[in-house]
């Protein structure tokens, strides 16, 4: 089978190198390489070959045995993706009913078995529903899978967000922990999915995982190459030079901020050593935030007021309190494209554990109900910034520049 590979594409072995084989141009960001990931926040040492193991935090593992052999280590991986690479529903709805609601797809069980004979370990990686998941559940389903095909499979579930969730590549982790001290070789191994972010496709985040990766990339069992445009990164071209420079005033003054979630807004604050910052993820509730503004206001100091503030009733709040004092007031309006958002709150939450629900955002990039852009007439002055990468506050560029959503 290496032939099939290798007639495809020959390239060099590079570890984590920075490119897929599906006609996809490099990319100019650091992606992820080697040891400068960041490390998972639990450590596998064993896998339960018997059925699923829970990591408790991230990913499930399932291992499934055909003629009681479960998949051995290897340095040659085919990893796919499951629903419409290997199965799909055979009610024809779009999803499943149940667990039992699947076929596999024409084709699938002969190549899989073609490469399990040809040394290839077979690994799954799919992302899953986190309300409704079951992982025993679920576990029977891909030993189902498994025993039809006739190959052992091992199989990672992402049923939460964060570092294990395609695009991020937190499984991918986990397989090289439990692959028997065996190094994997990235260049005769690949990845193959059906989220290319084609014109059907509902996502292209099988593509973008490949990508960081560093994984030859197809879209089908076949291994036939497919042009694909290249993942667009939220960060490219992302990074201005002229945003206004805002110092503190020299005189008791509020500063309001307005932006979603991850925008920078916090880190701003923290560069106002002698202002009093009310940051509403601290103080949890609006009326806390009101009452510690209110008594630093009395006691004279200067205020940043940390919370998302889209709404004009709401920053009136703070203005009004202001003009009680006599005092100015600027509003910092955080000018962030929703993409960049998603990207810079799903960092956050690999790097912090903090989960931004899509409610937030939904709710925040609302058309109807969502942010209404600051003005001067609302009784302040409104600056407005643009988000530009600080590569001295960011712990893990790697992860940072690769493919998150």
């Amino acid at each position: 089978m290496d032939h099939l590979i290798d007639i495809l594409v020959r390239i060099p072995r590079l570890i984590l190198m920075h490119c897929v084989v599906a006609l996809v141009q490099k990319t100019s960001k650091p992606r992820l390489r080697g040891k400068s990931l960041l490390p998972l926040p639990y450590k596998m040492t064993t896998i339960d070959t018997t059925g699923v193991y829970d990591p408790k935090k991230g990913a499930y593992i399932i291992v499934t045995k055909v003629d009681n052999t479960p998949p051995k280590a290897s340095t040659k991986v085919a990893a796919f993706d499951l629903d419409y690479t290997l199965i799909k529903p055979k009610s024809g709805n779009k999803f499943p009913r149940d667990i039992n609601d699947w076929v596999v797809l024409p084709g699938v069980g002969g190549r899989l078995t073609e490469l399990y004979q040809n040394n290839y370990k077979i690994v799954v990686f799919t992302n899953q529903g986190s309300s409704s998941f079951d992982p025993t559940e679920f576990a029977k389903k891909i030993r189902a899978i498994s025993n039809d095909i006739g190959v052992p499979l091992q199989c990672f579930v992402a049923s939460d967000y964060g570092y294990c969730r395609k695009p991020s590549v937190g499984m991918w982790r986990l397989l090289t922990e439990g692959n028997e001290d065996v190094e994997i070789d990235m260049s005769k191994s690949f990845y193959v999915g059906d989220a290319a972010g084609r014109p059907k496709d509902f996502s292209d985040s099988d593509l973008k995982f490949a990508f960081n990766l560093g994984l030859k990339f197809f879209t089908d069992v076949r291994l036939l190459q497919e042009k694909l445009a290249k993942p667009v990164h939220p960060l490219d071209d992302l990074d201005p030079d002229n945003n206004t420079v805002v110092k503190p005033s020299g005189g008791q003054e509020m500063i309001i901020l307005v932006g979603p979630p991850a925008s920078g807004k916090t880190k701003f604050a923290s560069e106002f050593e002698d202002y009093v910052v009310v940051n509403q993820d601290k103080l949890k509730t609006k009326p806390k935030v009101i009452s510690v503004t209110k008594q630093a206001l009395k006691d004279g100091r200067s205020v940043i007021i940390d919370r998302k503030n889209e709404y004009i009733e709401d920053r009136k709040i703070f203005i009004d309190m202001a003009s009680d004092h006599e005092i100015p007031v600027r509003i910092v309006w955080f000018d962030i494209p929703r993409d960049v958002s998603e990207h810079l709150c799903v960092y956050r939450e690999i790097m912090t554990g903090t989960h931004i629900p899509a409610i937030v955002l939904n709710k925040y990039y609302s058309r109807t109900k969502g942010l209404e852009i600051p003005k001067d007439s609302e009784g302040g002055e409104v600056i407005r910034r643009w988000f530009k990468t600080d590569l001295a506050v960011v712990k893990n560029p790697t992860i940072f520049f690769s493919y998150l959503v």
